[in-house]
């Protein structure tokens, strides 16, 4: 696999994704002089076409990562890591940090256009001898849908980019593949927290530790706080070709939009700021409530798709609606049959029809473009 990153020298990169409408008019020149930096741009600022928020990651903050994440997973250089994650996902780059620093190899596990297969995926394993590869949840959950079975020589598969499901993580760990869950984000060069290998042992789910290049703590209101070797130098934001930088750490300390709680060594992620609303005073968590949507609408149906959202009432501030891309009576039957399960506020009050739910490129759905469309303004 072509390697166009030198880990060594004092060479910068940006890595966009390139369907944004910016992506061809924002130029390394045009960014503040980092010798020796990679600028991707941050999860939640991939939907405008007039403004980005970049993330300054140097090379020894990635390699830093790569050394943890290293030991952790106990990776050597007979080792193989199969690549699905785009380059402008901190996924990819940091697993190429991971070989660099452990002389590993990586290999390519999309089809021939570049596309994510998890039937192409699999086979590609087998025939390269993959050891470890990293996946999003949505190709966890394409991997299960098809059946498929983990190759042999396939040692572990970190999980991340978003919270891994109890389900789907069982369902996985059922067709073999070894699971690992983790928290991290762009801002961290990837991982913080991973589940270990000896976890693997068993098919419970696991708890995510912290890496030791990482502090953690939180906050008054329950902020994840972070302070370690591999976090982010700072941002640039782009708006409307003009460009402004800021580091926003406090003497080290960077305090995210994620909620959770640090306990013994362990991180428990509890939701980001966005997953929590109030529905008439009554605090909903919107992370659990679609798990646990999810669980019940697969067992049921699964026929079409669908996302809980939280949706602008006058008297309640907030109540929950379902966006869906097929009504159906049967639909209206699951609805109901949820709604008996669940708190009186937490219940469905209405179900939207909307021709597709918009994605990233990693299958993430894109949150404010559905609230968008259902003009509930930009807030999932």
């Amino acid at each position: 696999m072509e390697k166009i990153i030198d880990w060594e020298s004092s060479d910068s990169h940006l890595f966009l994704n390139p369907r944004h409408p910016l992506a061809r008019k924002i130029h390394l020149k045009k960014l503040p002089h980092m010798p020796g930096h990679i600028w991707l741009a941050t999860s939640g600022s991939t939907g405008s076409a007039n403004s980005l928020t970049l993330v300054a990651l140097s090379k020894e903050a990635f390699l830093a990562s790569a050394q943890a994440v290293n030991q952790h997973l106990d990776i050597g250089p007979k080792d193989i890591w199969v690549r699905v994650l785009p380059r402008f996902h901190v996924g990819a780059l940091s697993l190429e940090s991971r070989a660099f620093l452990s002389q590993s190899k990586v290999i390519e596990g999309l089809d021939d256009k570049n596309k994510w297969n998890p039937l192409i995926f699999n086979k590609k394993i087998m025939e390269s001898h993959g050891t470890h590869t990293s996946l999003v949840p949505t190709q966890v959950y394409d991997l299960v849908r098809s059946g498929s079975k983990a190759p042999k020589s396939l040692r572990a598969v970190v999980v991340g980019g978003d919270a891994l499901s109890k389900d789907l993580y069982r369902k996985g760990r059922q067709l073999g593949w070894n699971l690992l869950p983790t928290y991290g984000c762009t801002e961290c060069s990837s991982q913080v927290a991973t589940a270990s290998l000896s976890s693997l042992r068993s098919n419970l789910y696991p708890r995510l530790q912290v890496l030791p290049h990482f502090s953690c703590k939180t906050n008054a209101k329950g902020f994840l706080q972070f302070k370690g070797s591999a976090l982010f130098t700072g941002y640039a934001s782009w708006q409307e070709g003009k460009v402004k930088w800021n580091d926003p750490k406090i003497k080290g300390w960077w305090i995210s939009s994620d909620r959770g709680k640090i306990q013994n060594g362990y991180l428990n992620f509890l939701g980001r700021e966005e997953d929590f609303v109030k529905v008439g005073g009554e605090n909903v968590s919107l992370k659990n409530l679609r798990a646990l949507w999810m669980q019940f609408f697969e067992k049921k149906n699964g026929l079409c798709e669908t996302i809980l959202i939280a949706f602008p009432d006058g008297r309640l501030g907030k109540v929950i609606h379902l966006a869906t891309t097929k009504h159906s009576p049967l639909l209206t039957k699951l609805v109901d049959e949820f709604n008996q399960k669940v708190l009186p506020f937490e219940k469905i009050r209405k179900i939207h029809r909307i021709a597709s739910l918009p994605k990233t490129p990693l299958g993430k759905l894109k949150l404010a473009d559905i609230m968008s469309r259902l003009g509930g303004g930009n807030r999932p």
